[in-house]
Formats: structure tokens, sequence, C-alpha cells
């Protein structure tokens, strides 16, 4: 009769220990996940901080504005810069093969 109830006992213990360990798990993943996002969301906010102090800067949005409309100040020197174009490759010959080059020598008149 002991034996039963303790037995009975142990797998009652066993049960919620591992129902308990299994929703631990469960709540560590969720809360790296989550720790994830907010990781991500801070540096977004942090970058869009950022472009609005840029933005609000006389010195800095005049030179957006300038680059864009492609205008220069009376001293400045505007330098174009062309997109580099794609080179083509240039395949080199493959090599005849010295037996083939022999038969053709001694064959091949």
């Amino acid at each position: 009769m002991k034996r039963t109830i303790l037995f009975l006992l142990g797998i009652f213990f066993l049960s919620s220990l591992t129902k308990n360990f299994l929703s631990y798990r469960r709540n560590l993943s969720f809360y790296q996940n989550i720790k994830k996002e907010y990781e991500v969301e801070k540096k977004k906010n942090n970058t869009l901080k950022t472009m609005a102090v840029k933005t609000n800067d006389s010195f800095e949005l005049e030179k957006i504005i300038r680059n864009k409309l492609n205008m220069v100040k009376p001293d400045e020197v505007m330098v174009v810069l062309p997109n580099p174009t794609p080179q083509p490759k240039v395949t080199a010959p493959t090599a005849t093969p010295n037996y083939r080059q022999w038969w053709d020598v001694f064959f091949q008149n």
C-alpha cells in the first residue's frame, strides 16, 4: 500500500516536473524571440532618430537638395563620374592536345 502511494506520488511529481520544464522551455524561446525583435526595433529607432536629426540640420538639408537637383554653389566644381560598364570576358581558345598536334604534323599534310 505504501509503495503504490509512493509510486503514484512519484509519477505525479515527475509529470509535474516535466510539464513545468516544457513550459519553461516554451517561455524561454518566446522571451528570446521577443528580445531579438526588440533589438531590431531598437536599431531601427536609432536609425530613424539619426535621420530626423540630419533632416533638421540646415547644412545637411541643403546638401541633400543640391545633390538631388544637381546644383552647385558659385565657387564649387562638380565632378561627374560615369557608372562603370561591365567588361566583356574574353575566353581563350582551348589548346589542341599534344598527341593531336603530332598526329596533324605526321599524318595530315
